[in-house]
């Protein structure tokens, strides 16, 4: 179900078709919005309310609801989802009852070695761990109330248990140290690649984005390019193929709306067909087809669009993430 799935959505959203047989491949559940730091390029420290943890069954009804349609699911939003005390039982279940790819992004802190055992086990895919710097200095400027010896020590010793896992194990998750571009690291990122290419891990470097415009830019202009024009914008992929639930069952419409200002429904409340293809989100689809996104209040001043392009402007770079073909 899942190819038939990815291609009745790419084909949805390449021929400007808002509403059908069609529902996300992938799927973003925050465990919890609590965090154990407060980083200068996360919203988290100005929600409402940071000390929210996801239960049992709001778990259990999403994946079971989305276990059709999944080929990627992020079990990560804004908080760390290594102080949820059930997230290596959420992987199990997740892997028992998907074939769908499983992502965990953690600032790293707890990543103790007995938890890395059980990550190892949990049938996880893939791990994110932020580090956003080579230097102490600028790791504590950037990711406040963080040990920057700590993370550097969980990830090492998280190396050396992957090296103790058979390269035909497939239990063994590809692993991906991570440095978001901003002014404060901007100078370090060489270093950054040049130290962590000695370990065997993958080096991911992004830019950092805007949260729809709700946060100001951190980082310099000359630093961050914006590479579209207005009148090249195109809708967002995103409302095809990326559903955001939030620690509370409920699923937001963008997951740069970090108050949840734009709630589609709850999953407890309703289907994912009812959510997907209700009244709401159909009219924001059709409104992207015709570029009216002044009338979106999230979409109305976003530049995201303009940092990474290809995700949302270049038909054969969504057909690439979304069918897994050659862009």
């Amino acid at each position: 179900m899942t190819e038939v799935n990815r291609r009745n959505v790419f084909e949805s959203y390449s021929s400007g078709i808002y509403s059908g047989n069609f529902f996300p491949s992938t799927y973003a559940i925050e465990l919890t919005n609590a965090c154990n730091i407060q980083c200068i390029m996360c919203p988290n420290c100005s929600i409402k309310d940071n000390s929210s943890f996801m239960t049992d069954d709001i778990f259990y009804r999403i994946i079971q609801s989305v276990r059709e349609y999944a080929d990627n699911i992020l079990l990560y939003g804004i908080g760390e989802p290594l102080l949820h005390k059930h997230f290596i039982k959420y992987l199990k279940y997740a892997r028992a009852n998907t074939n769908a790819k499983l992502w965990l992004s953690t600032n790293g802190l707890l990543l103790t070695k007995d938890i890395g055992k059980d990550l190892i086990n949990s049938g996880l895919d893939n791990l994110l761990i932020s580090v956003d710097a080579f230097k102490e200095e600028t790791y504590s400027s950037i990711r406040r109330g963080g040990d920057f010896n700590l993370l550097k020590n969980n990830i090492h010793d998280f190396i050396q248990l992957m090296q103790q896992v058979s390269k035909s194990d497939n239990r063994k998750p590809k692993t991906y140290v991570q440095l978001i571009q901003m002014k404060q690291n901007m100078d370090e990122a060489d270093a950054f690649k040049k130290y962590w290419s000695n370990y065997d891990v993958n080096i991911n470097i992004i830019n950092y984005q805007q949260w729809g415009s709700k946060l100001e830019y951190i980082i310099d202009n000359d630093i961050q390019k914006k590479k579209c024009e207005p009148n090249q914008r195109k809708a967002c992929s995103d409302l095809w193929n990326k559903m955001v639930f939030d620690c509370n069952g409920n699923v937001v419409l963008c997951g740069y709306d970090f108050q949840r200002n734009n709630l589609l429904g709850n999953i407890m409340d309703k289907s994912i067909r009812e959510i997907w293809h209700g009244a709401v989100l159909n009219n924001v689809r059709k409104k992207h087809i015709n570029k009216e996104y002044s009338s979106i209040s999230i979409c109305s001043n976003c530049k995201d669009w303009t940092i990474i392009p290809p995700r949302y402007n270049e038909i054969e770079t969504v057909e690439k993430m979304i069918l897994g073909k050659p862009a």
